[in-house]
């Protein structure tokens, strides 16, 4: 049974922002289509454990901070990070 990804509102204005300031944007949108995919069927492998809950997965350009909650098949992204 896969995840439910969300983002927080933080997450989402830092996505759209980003994506509003991609030179190319569909590069930009299936790789962010990718982490979704990824974190929907196991957010666990898809990134690596930081420290008290919190998890990072990463897929040039976008870098997605995320929580993961088990017992309500629930991926909640706290953050988007951009590298260039």
């Amino acid at each position: 049974m896969p995840f439910t990804v969300v983002f927080s509102l933080v997450a989402l204005s830092q996505l759209a922002v980003a994506w509003l300031n991609a030179a190319d944007k569909k590069a930009f949108s299936v790789a962010e289509e990718s982490l979704e995919r990824l974190l929907r069927n196991d957010p666990e492998s898809a990134g690596r454990h930081l420290s008290e809950g919190l998890w990072l997965v990463q897929s040039s350009p976008i870098t997605l901070y995320y929580e993961i909650f088990p017992d309500d098949r629930l991926v909640r992204v706290t953050d988007v990070e951009i590298v260039s």
